[in-house]
């Protein structure tokens, strides 16, 4: 699948203009950042690369399933690894039953 750009979304970064919108979730324990990306209600993962570019973990998205809530989603995400850190917008949704 291509990205927004028509490339290989391999290549793609967080600062690439198709994740404008997106919300950073936090820290896995394993060192990966998490995002959400509200327009396609998706999450993904980015690795820091050494150039300081956030480039997106290929295969690591996973879409919000219907009638699940964030904070339901944000908890899944963290069973198999942890969190090592959330960002406040995530907490929010940790205590929220915002869909």
């Amino acid at each position: 699948m291509n990205g927004p750009d028509g490339n290989d979304p391999d290549s793609s970064t967080i600062h690439d203009p198709a994740h404008q919108s997106t919300e950073h979730v936090g820290i896995l324990s394993q060192g990966s950042n998490v995002f959400y990306d509200p327009e396609r209600s998706v999450f993904f993962r980015t690795e820091h690369g050494s150039d300081d570019e956030h480039t997106v973990v290929p295969g690591s998205e996973r879409e919000l399933s219907p009638g699940e809530t964030l904070g339901e989603a944000i908890e899944t995400l963290g069973e198999k690894t942890g969190w090592e850190s959330l960002s406040e917008w995530a907490e929010e949704h940790l205590e929220s039953d915002e869909r």
